[in-house]
């Protein structure tokens, strides 16, 4: 559905995506350090913006995807 610019386009920008994704997610839970909600609020971030990034995704891409049938 994606030529392999696009393709590698997407990838790349999944890659930094990551970085910002964990990077976000550091912090958010940092603001807990050391007590026992660090770690809930780190994978309850990774979830959310998981969730986010899959709807933009399907906002950016839906229609290509929709296009190809």
């Amino acid at each position: 559905m994606l030529t392999p610019d696009q393709q590698q386009q997407l990838i790349a920008a999944q890659r930094l995506w990551l970085q910002l994704r964990d990077a976000t997610c550091r912090a958010e839970s940092d603001l807990y350090k050391g007590g026992d909600a660090e770690s809930p609020a780190y994978a309850a971030c990774l979830e959310e913006e998981t969730r986010q990034r899959t709807a933009d995704l399907k906002t950016i891409y839906g229609w290509v995807i929709a296009n190809s049938k």
